[in-house]
C-alpha cells in the first residue's frame, strides 16, 4: 500500500473528478503513513473500515 501511495496524490485528484467513493477498506496491517491517508479521506466524510486480518479468496454468486 506505501508503494501504492507513492506519487498518488495527483492521480487521485483526477479520479476525483468522476467518482464518489462510498467507502474504503483496508485489509491486514497499513503502516502509519498509509493509514494516517486513509483517516484524512475519512474525515471528508468517506467511511473507513480496517480489518486487522487477512482475507482472501471469492465469492461465487448463485446464478439464474
Amino acid at each position: 500500500m506505501d508503494r501504492h501511495f507513492e506519487g498518488s496524490d495527483e492521480r487521485s485528484a483526477a479520479a476525483y473528478e468522476f467518482i464518489d467513493p462510498a467507502g474504503f477498506e483496508i485489509y491486514g496491517r497499513p503502516s502509519a503513513a498509509v493509514l494516517s491517508t486513509m483517516h484524512e479521506a475519512a474525515a471528508a466524510g468517506v467511511p473507513l473500515a480496517v480489518r486487522s486480518e487477512s482475507m482472501s479468496g471469492f465469492l461465487r454468486l448463485e446464478t439464474r
